[in-house]
């Protein structure tokens, strides 16, 4: 809702009061163009010129010039504006004596109300007044009143040499405001320098003609207008009252082109004074290196994730890894940084640092070669910073073991295991802005406005402090709270006078619109000026604003918490699996410690159905040890056989018939180690 001047019409000028009274119904004191007897009183509308180039209340960021709007009534009448009962839902005019409640039909939209302009007429002394149709007004829901459709629009233009009329300029941007609540914001005596008559004449009440005719108490409603002599003002921090510069326009010269009543609705004295022009310099539509890269996440994350970087403009692109792309995705760890080019400028960002943690298997090394050629258990040491699970395949769910020295099972074939390692690594620390009071005035609010700040936390983290300026020393209750108010959790905290630190370590959940304030009233500092919102650490929270920010009059408050240090959750990572893999050879031949031990094996049928005879040829010595295995490692059959220094024979049928396949045959005699393979069929 508009904020106004009550400004009290004390008296008219002298030179009108000569002439008698000058008001809606009384016209003795009025005069007509021309110095006639009878005429109708129209008003006339202008644009402020000086309000327009203002700098400061047509403030420019990147991508939008918000503009500021004076609109001086310096004609003969007043403009007033009267609703009706006829309303207009789409193509369809409805009759609704008393008005229409709530939406159109279409359970969307709201109707439009149809409206009339009353002229005044006088007619000697006497003043009557007629109306006609003059367009529409439509109900703001977020001000909560009138708003009358087409009052004005504005554009950003380049010039062109010969062509007078501005509207015929080429349009850089454009913007307009769907509707203004006419009322009489102040008059010309107080806004003075606002209204300019076509001779470029500043109006008082010294010389508007009919100066206040109208009342000058016009107000938003159902009965709008503006007095002769009075304007109405719509400031650039007002909705609507922006024009969204599209990207590619270069910082430079144009000009700022506003229309009032550009599809003359309403009947005016001049209907050729309604557009001003004036030169313009855009200065903030460059990219800055600072503002040039987002990120769709964390930038510290585990080994195989990734982050998505983002320029923020540009036309053409090359990254620091070569990329030339509008967005890249990181997965390795180091700097990053982009060039950007377009038609007006070309800049390189600042460089954002991409951090990946790496859980990675540093090393494996089994305890002896890694081909056996007998069956026999291989231990393998791993070595890694965190916690070290064995697999037996690459895509396992459950580990075989948990440590960092493995011994396998008889290796009897050839077999991989795989180590990986997880590791948990502290999570990233930091403060979030705004970090003390000193950017804006403020103080200690109202006891009766207990105030809390609004946020989204993208994921959990802990609230570890924050920094408060209190009046006096106490207990507080800090609280984070769901969008709907409820208590997540909070914690009492004994809180010294003045500037300190104070300790909370609140676990904060993921959630949009989350609230952090005090139970009750804390009497802390808060800031009041100066505000802009949000503040953000990106990927991790942002703090977008507070309970009793007003964004209609660009007020906007910082209560009470500031410098947020907070800390992710800790990163656990698990690392790719590493294989190591053991190799199996059938052993020919193991040299032994002394001749004494030779002997020769030979195994007969081989291939067989299962039984077979072992013929041992040796000198004399120790006993032998006869073992049969299957590729697994287990032990099928064994015996002992003694050493009688001559061909010795064995006949072997184990207990259970073997399935057909590939067998280990192993004797052994204190000395040496043979092996054969049996081949059953």
């Amino acid at each position: 809702m508009k904020q106004f001047y009550l400004l009290v019409l004390v008296c008219l000028v002298a030179g009108q009061a000569l002439h008698g009274q000058c008001n809606t119904s009384n016209a003795t004191g009025c005069l007509c163009p021309g110095g006639i007897d009878t005429c109708s009183l129209y008003p006339d509308l202008k644009i402020t010129e000086s309000l327009l180039l203002e700098a400061a209340q047509n403030p420019e960021t990147l991508g939008e010039l918000r503009v500021s709007v004076s609109t001086p009534n310096i004609g003969y009448g007043p403009l007033q504006v009267l609703s009706s009962n006829y309303f207009v839902c789409g193509t369809d005019t409805i009759y609704s004596p008393g008005g229409m409640s709530g939406y159109c039909p279409d359970g969307v939209t709201y109707p439009s109300q149809l409206i009339k302009q009353r002229v005044y007429r006088k007619e000697g002394n006497t003043m009557i007044n007629y109306e006609r149709w003059a367009g529409s007004m439509t109900y703001h829901p977020t001000h909560g009143h009138m708003h009358v459709d087409a009052w004005c629009i504005f554009s950003i233009r380049t010039p062109i040499a010969g062509v007078t009329d501005p509207l015929q300029w080429p349009i850089v941007a454009e913007g307009s405001k769907t509707g203004f609540c006419l009322m009489d914001y102040g008059s010309c005596n107080y806004y003075n320098g606002y209204c300019v008559n076509d001779n470029g004449q500043v109006v008082t009440s010294s010389n508007q003609v009919n100066y206040g005719l109208g009342g000058g108490e016009y107000s938003c409603g159902f009965d709008q207008g503006i007095s002769a002599g009075f304007t109405d003002i719509y400031h650039h921090y007002l909705e609507g009252m922006g024009i969204t510069i599209p990207p590619g326009v270069c910082n430079g010269n144009y000009y700022l082109v506003v229309a009032v009543d550009p599809e003359n609705h309403f009947i005016e004295t001049n209907e050729d004074n309604n557009i001003m022009a004036v030169p313009i310099t855009l200065t903030k539509q460059n990219v800055q290196p600072t503002n040039l890269i987002t990120a769709s996440g964390a930038t510290t994350f585990c080994r195989g994730e990734s982050v998505q970087l983002q320029a923020t403009g540009g036309d053409l692109f090359l990254w620091s890894n070569g990329e030339t792309s509008s967005s890249i995705t990181a997965t390795e760890p180091g700097e990053y940084w982009v060039n950007v080019a377009t038609n007006c400028y070309s800049i390189t960002s600042q460089s954002i640092m991409v951090n990946v943690l790496d859980a990675d298997i540093e090393a494996l090394q089994p305890d002896m070669p890694t081909v056996v050629c007998e069956p026999t258990p291989v231990t393998i040491t791993a070595t890694a910073q965190g916690t070290i699970d064995w697999f037996d395949s690459p895509d396992a769910t459950e580990p075989i073991f948990t440590g960092a020295a493995f011994t396998t099972p008889p290796i009897a074939a050839p077999a991989t295991y795989y180590a990986q390692s997880t590791q948990v690594f502290e999570g990233n620390a930091y403060f979030n802005p705004p970090h003390n009071n000193t950017f804006g005035g403020g103080g200690v609010n109202a006891a009766i406005y207990n105030g809390y700040l609004i946020f989204d936390a993208y994921k959990p983290f802990t609230l570890q402090s924050i920094k408060v300026y209190a009046t006096g020393e106490g207990n507080r209750t800090f609280q984070v709270r769901n969008a709907d108010g409820s208590v997540i959790q909070e914690v009492t905290v004994m809180v010294p006078a003045g500037e300190s630190r104070v300790t909370l370590n609140l676990e904060v959940p993921t959630g949009s619109n989350l609230q952090f304030g005090t139970a009750t009233h804390p009497n802390m500092h808060r800031t009041n000026t100066n505000v802009v919102f949000p503040y953000t650490t990106p990927g991790l929270l942002s703090i977008k604003g507070s309970n009793y920010d007003d964004p209609a009059n660009s007020a906007y408050y910082y209560y009470y918490f500031y410098d947020w240090e907070v800390k992710e959750p800790d990163f656990t990572c698990s690392g790719i699996r590493t294989p190591v893999s053991i190799g199996y050879e059938f052993c020919t031949d193991v040299v032994p410690p002394t001749a004494a031990g030779n002997f020769e094996v030979t195994v007969a049928p081989n291939p067989s159905a299962g039984a077979f005879t072992l013929y041992l040829a040796a000198v004399q010595g120790a006993d032998y040890a006869v073992k049969l295995y299957n590729l697994t490692g287990a032990v099928l059959y064994s015996t002992q056989v003694a050493n009688t220094g001559t061909l010795t024979q064995l006949n072997i049928t184990p207990e259970h018939k073997l399935p057909a396949g590939i067998y280990l045959l192993q004797v052994n005699n204190g000395y040496q180690t043979k092996h054969h393979k049996v081949v059953v069929q």
